[in-house]
């Protein structure tokens, strides 16, 4: 049994009604969104599990989110060594990348970051939360690779089950956007606390409103890939 063409498009439409609802009801509820967005990745990694290429992206929006959550817990932290820490991770992780054409970008705002750093700790101002917004950087960077490099490995461990997905791509573009809008971020962190010193918060404001969409937009293109992905195992069976 498998969904035909007309209950299939109601189906993938009612989902993605209620995913954008449930995005707008959740706004400015981080929380409760975070909780949404595990309970909708694991429900949906239940459901295609035997589809070994959406388990590895699933694994991998999995990863980036674990990352995310762990450097979060520092969030309000001005103790050195964690800041230090997270800026060795994230130079690292531009030495993993050293191929991507997105490395120049990270290298130059991790130079202004910790620059930014020294500055502060030395004229003793309260530093904002750059390192944060380096590390999601960082993150969406690595999680592009790997992204890209998801097939290769896939033929390698799992053969003659590797496939290339639509949503590879989507990820891999997300990620940029995502990438670029904390970098406009720390730019800004920078206009506003070194330069001008002056409260421009263009970015500061649209920030949530952008990262939260990009999620919602991901869950979107994951259930709707995943609705994809089983009616296609049920054509084949």
């Amino acid at each position: 049994m498998f969904f035909s063409p007309v209950v299939e498009k109601f189906v993938r439409t009612f989902i993605a009604l209620s995913l954008v609802s449930a995005g707008i009801y959740t706004f400015g509820n981080a929380q409760l969104f975070d909780r949404l967005y595990i309970l909708i990745i694991l429900t949906v990694g239940f459901f295609v599990r035997k589809d070994i290429n959406m388990v590895g992206i699933i694994a991998l929006l999995g990863a980036q989110r674990l990352v995310e959550e762990a450097g979060y817990v520092f969030i309000h932290s001005q103790f050195i060594p964690i800041k230090a820490m997270i800026y060795l991770c994230c130079t690292v992780g531009l030495y993993k990348i050293r191929f991507d054409p997105f490395r120049y970008p990270l290298g130059i705002i991790l130079a202004i970051s910790i620059s930014a750093e020294f500055y502060w700790y030395y004229t003793d101002y309260k530093a904002p939360v750059v390192w944060w917004h380096v590390l999601l950087i960082t993150n969406s960077m690595l999680v592009r690779k790997l992204i890209w490099m998801r097939e290769l490995w896939t033929k390698r461990h799992f053969p003659g089950k590797a496939r290339s997905l639509d949503m590879d791509y989507y990820i891999y573009e997300l990620c940029k956007v995502y990438i670029w809008v904390n970098i406009a971020m720390v730019l800004e962190y920078m206009v506003r606390h070194i330069l001008l010193k002056k409260q421009i918060l263009y970015v500061y404001y649209s920030f949530p409103y952008v990262v939260h969409s990009i999620t919602v937009v991901t869950l979107l293109l994951l259930v709707d890939q995943s609705i994809k992905s089983i009616n296609a195992r049920m054509i084949k069976v």
